[in-house]
């Protein structure tokens, strides 16, 4: 079961007010807005200057310091997208912001801060979305695994890999069970009027 403390410690939210303050956030923008427009910088600069800038992230990291961590985090994202490491170029980064968005949502339920039909109506929305995005579960998955790198800025194999690949493989996964074109999400939202939880559409 969550607990308060779960989600203090990874956002904190300690509230409700919190915890819809940062499924807002995650809906309008999460961290696919602010990395896709740096991941979008690093793939218009010239290859002069891509040369130049690992140079200065290098020599950030050599140096140390509270600037070093994301100096390293920021040359991965520039080596991937060079690279165009499983096509980051033309990543959307939502995956992983969705399945936070969703995981709020159910903690949220959970610890009594949510009412159900809020939670429900905001993980619908969240999946309309995705399935615009993404074509099955594989692709979305695929994406999970890119944009939380993108986010944490390694691409170093950890626990979500190895959930992502067992939920692709398992015959008894959601992932095998459900259908990904599910009818009941070609069914237009409601409209809701003084909700205090919004999930947009992602900004492009």
């Amino acid at each position: 079961m969550a607990s308060a403390p779960c989600l203090r410690a990874i956002g904190g939210i300690d509230d409700r007010a919190s915890l819809i303050e940062a499924m807002n956030h995650l809906g309008s923008e999460g961290h696919r807005h602010r990395l896709a427009l740096k991941l979008r910088y690093y793939a218009m600069i010239w290859r002069p200057a891509v040369a130049s800038m690992r140079e200065e992230l290098r020599a950030t990291i050599r140096e140390g310091g509270d600037e070093a961590e994301e100096a390293t985090a920021n040359l991965w994202r520039l080596d991937a997208v060079q690279a165009d490491l499983q096509g980051i170029r033309s990543s959307s980064l939502l995956a992983f912001d969705a399945a936070r968005g969703i995981m709020l949502a159910r903690d949220g339920l959970m610890l009594g801060w949510l009412e159900e039909d809020e939670a429900w109506a905001y993980i619908l929305d969240v999946a309309r979305d995705v399935r615009r995005s993404y074509a099955s579960w594989t692709a979305f998955g695929d994406d999970f695994v890119l944009s939380r790198n993108v986010w944490a800025g390694n691409g170093d194999p950890d626990v979500f890999d190895t959930v992502v690949a067992l939920l692709g493989r398992n015959a008894a996964s959601p992932w095998r069970t459900l259908a990904w074109d599910a009818g009941y999400l070609s069914v237009p939202a409601p409209v809701r009027t003084g909700a205090d939880l919004v999930w947009t559409l992602e900004r492009r």
